[in-house]
């Protein structure tokens, strides 16, 4: 059953307050939101975009779903053991309910990745405020895979299904589902295809899960597209919470 569409990339572009009235018509839209090595760049908002979208996520009483996706040094800091995100969101921490790690498919040797899960729990203990205890998403590209186990055994985990590794590219068939994670799907979706390629996915999943999609959500000026994060919400909004065809 399709839970939520997580549509990622939303940056400086975009007012926040566009991104609240999207997810009024739509509740089932997650926005994720890029964070990284540079700030204010294409496709990572700045410090003060990211305070007013959870102040506008305030305004919804707090039901509008947000997901941070954390790249590059941020998350090199985190696998090290020392988080700098409290520079970038502060106490607003709660605000997002999920936290994916993009590793973009950097293998690491086993006892690296022991060091890693271990590192990333340490992180997040540090991180943490009171009631924070955000759902972590691995990407599932056959490759650093055990160290989504090691950190299942104290957070809360669910898997991104990304061939394409981050590059928007549609895969020759769509994997499986997993059947002790929640899973989702990624990789060259967008308002031209989403329909069809979600039919191909709901034959692959097992229980609630979600779609995530942003390459093919900018305008050729790289600016991202409202319209076309609507055109997608309103496609898609039949399928939410219904096992129908």
């Amino acid at each position: 059953m399709l839970e939520r569409v997580t549509l990622t990339g939303a940056d400086n572009t975009v007012e926040p307050s566009e991104l609240r009235k999207l997810s009024e018509d739509f509740p089932f839209v997650e926005w994720g939101i890029l964070i990284g090595t540079r700030l204010k760049a294409h496709r990572m908002p700045d410090v003060d975009w990211i305070h007013q979208l959870v102040e506008e996520r305030f305004q919804t009483n707090n039901t509008m779903n947000l997901s941070l996706h954390i790249c590059g040094q941020r998350l090199r800091s985190i696998a090290n053991g020392r988080p700098d995100l409290n520079v970038t969101v502060g106490h607003q921490f709660m605000a997002f309910s999920r936290v994916q790690l993009n590793w973009h498919a950097e293998r690491y040797a086993a006892d690296v990745t022991e060091s890693m899960a271990e590192n990333i729990l340490t992180s997040f203990c540090q991180m943490g405020v009171s009631g924070w205890e955000p759902e972590l998403i691995f990407q599932l590209d056959g490759v650093n895979e055990d160290l989504c186990k090691a950190v299942m055994r104290r957070f809360r985990c669910s898997g991104l299904f990304d061939r394409s590794h981050g590059a928007g590219i549609l895969p020759g068939e769509w994997p499986r589902s997993r059947t002790d994670m929640a899973c989702g799907w990624a990789g060259g979706l967008g308002p031209d295809n989403v329909v069809e390629e979600f039919q191909k996915i709901r034959k692959q999943a097992f229980g609630p899960f979600w779609i995530d999609m942003e390459t093919k959500l900018y305008n050729e000026d790289r600016t991202f597209s409202l319209e076309k994060c609507r055109s997608v919400l309103t496609q898609m909004k039949p399928f939410v919470g219904s096992d129908a065809d």
